[in-house]
């Protein structure tokens, strides 16, 4: 058994744990540029941002909901992604890195331990 395990919004995510503050807000995420989103919250993907979007194109909405704009910041992000790969490598025997938010975890007989909803839960 395999356990799928990705960061929602992970850039947006990482932000928010380095300022707690974002957490409630919208919040956008700019590509290098600052010209396109490249990442988003749930708050901000509610109000009708996407990815790819330039952010010009974005500014009505930015403004009428006054959604946080970060640049990207792929040292903060490449440092939370080690972080998360080596937290879940800790929980399971095997693990393979898919991405900077997304792992595969091998399970091979975890349930005679424990349930795996339960495993997930505790993770």
């Amino acid at each position: 058994m395999y356990m799928h395990v990705d960061i929602n919004g992970a850039y947006a995510a990482f932000e928010c744990a380095m300022d707690p503050k974002l957490s409630k807000k919208p919040l956008i995420i700019a590509s290098n540029n600052d010209s396109s989103v490249i990442a988003m919250n749930k708050l901000a993907k509610s109000v009708g941002i996407k990815r790819g979007t330039p952010i010009f194109k974005c500014r009505d909405l930015i403004q009428q909901h006054r959604i946080e704009v970060r640049s990207s910041n792929f040292t903060l992000y490449e440092d939370y992604s080690n972080r998360f790969h080596e937290t879940l490598e800790s929980f399971a025997p095997q693990s393979s890195r898919y991405s900077i938010d997304e792992n595969f975890m091998l399970l091979k007989n975890m349930n005679k331990i424990i349930d795996y909803e339960d495993y997930g839960r505790l993770i």
